[in-house]
């Protein structure tokens, strides 16, 4: 009896395995396409196959999509959600967002992205991990990077676990580290608009930070989002706990303003430019500004493996410790995985 209760699993998850996908998405040259739609971002279009693999298609080449076994969050130009399957209006030139009898025309050229909305915890999940090295004989200087990030989406939440960490070591002078972690969550909002919040640590031994503890909370919009560009900027409060080297332990309230922005051409090689720059400035602690830019450039060299080079600072013109320096930056070359 227990022998039969194993073959059965073992069918099943066979059957899982190897399931028919349903999906259908024909190209303007007539070529039609069967497998599983994974997401729209960036103007790519991500298809899984049984026997080509993961494919990503162009999503100006697209003549019609159906994927109505499967629903999916629908992000529009002007921010508006829609959710439900997708069928096709070939006649109009139309995407169809299909849930129960309601079925919404909506132009191709309007969406920028899809994403599946699992029944599942684990399939709303997607993981990219970097990872670097480097050792300079003259000066005797190794560097270590490591850095990643966990993401979950659902219809209008998000939740994002990013982490960086780089190693510095060079003979006859003291080990610098700067590690961060961060959890954050957006929930979405009409018009572009999104409410933000998340917790931090963060260690910077360059600046005098054992350890910095943070909650934040804010506001922030979309200014421009396309099938190639995200702008966004935003705008709250930051609550701190610093553990200082040398200093006294403190507790500082900050203000939050934050710029972002990410291109992405899909040419091949693939390439990507995500930066940012957060401004931190004092209100309890007045007259201290803390900054800190990042910029990031993904290379593919095959699918789903990047080269990848960051350009990252962090200042504070009032650092805890005062013998600290007040800037702290680093170039890094790296590889990239992203599954």
């Amino acid at each position: 009896m227990r022998l039969t209760y194993i073959y059965v699993i073992i069918l099943l998850l066979f059957g899982l395995c190897f399931a028919e996908k349903t999906d259908v998405v024909i190209l303007h040259n007539g070529d039609q396409i069967t497998g599983e739609v994974k997401n729209l971002d960036f103007g790519l279009l991500e298809l899984k196959t049984d026997y080509m693999g993961t494919l990503k298609i162009e999503w100006i080449e697209i003549f019609s999509v159906k994927a109505l076994n499967q629903y999916f969050r629908l992000e529009r130009e002007d921010g508006r959600l829609l959710y439900g399957s997708l069928d096709s209006d070939t006649l109009n030139n139309k995407i169809l967002v299909v849930l129960d009898t309601t079925r919404v025309p909506v132009n191709f050229e309007e969406i920028i992205r899809i994403t599946p909305i699992k029944e599942t915890v684990w399939d709303r999940i997607d993981l990219n991990i970097d990872l670097g090295y480097s050792y300079t004989k003259a000066s005797t200087v190794s560097e270590l990077t490591f850095s990643g990030k966990v993401s979950y989406r659902a219809y209008r939440n998000s939740v994002e676990l990013l982490w960086s960490s780089t190693d510095t070591e060079q003979q006859d002078k003291p080990k610098t580290v700067d590690r961060t972690l961060n959890l954050n969550g957006k929930r979405l909002f009409r018009n572009r608009w999104y409410f933000n919040s998340g917790l931090g640590g963060q260690q910077n031994t360059e600046l005098g930070i054992d350890l910095r503890l943070s909650w934040k909370g804010g506001i922030g919009r979309y200014i421009i989002q396309s099938q190639h560009s995200l702008f966004q900027g935003s705008m709250g409060g930051q609550l701190n706990r610093e553990y200082g080297q040398n200093s006294q332990n403190a507790n500082n309230l900050e203000g939050v303003f934050t710029l972002e922005f990410y291109r992405f051409i899909y040419q091949t090689p693939k390439m990507s430019l995500d930066t940012y720059l957060h401004l931190f400035p004092g209100l309890t602690e007045w007259g201290r500004i803390r900054t800190e830019l990042n910029i990031k450039l993904n290379w593919e060299i095959i699918a789903d493996l990047y080269w990848v080079l960051t350009l990252w600072s962090k200042t504070d013109n009032k650092p805890p410790s005062g013998e600290n320096s007040k800037i702290d930056y680093a170039l890094v070359v790296s590889f990239g995985w992203k599954l």
